[in-house]
């Protein structure tokens, strides 16, 4: 977000701008939610939207930063894999796959 970007492309500018107000506004909603027992599970669900938000922004950076970015957004997916299944389960208790889609029976 630069008076560059602001100056020569508003239209971009106010979508960067967007997209950083809506990651900031769904991490804090996120927060917040986390401590209520039902809310553990719509928090998690508002975490899949974050890296969307990241890829959006990847693609506008430029070429040199595109790689460090890249990684970023790989190590908080990462991160949210190891989140939401590893570390903390309460979020999944009480879900089953249902019949027709198990293969080992």
């Amino acid at each position: 977000l630069t008076e560059e970007l602001k100056r020569e492309n508003y239209a971009q500018y106010r979508l960067n701008y967007l997209l950083i107000l809506s990651f900031a506004i769904g991490g804090a909603i996120r927060i917040f939610l986390y401590n209520f027992p039902s809310g553990s599970r719509l928090s998690n669900y508002l975490q899949q939207v974050e890296p969307i938000i990241l890829t959006s922004l990847i693609f506008q950076a430029r070429r040199v930063w595109k790689p460090a970015l890249f990684g970023m957004l790989v190590f908080f997916l990462l991160y949210y894999l190891y989140y939401n299944t590893i570390s903390t389960k309460q979020a999944v208790v009480g879900y089953e796959v249902a019949q027709e889609f198990w293969l080992t029976r």
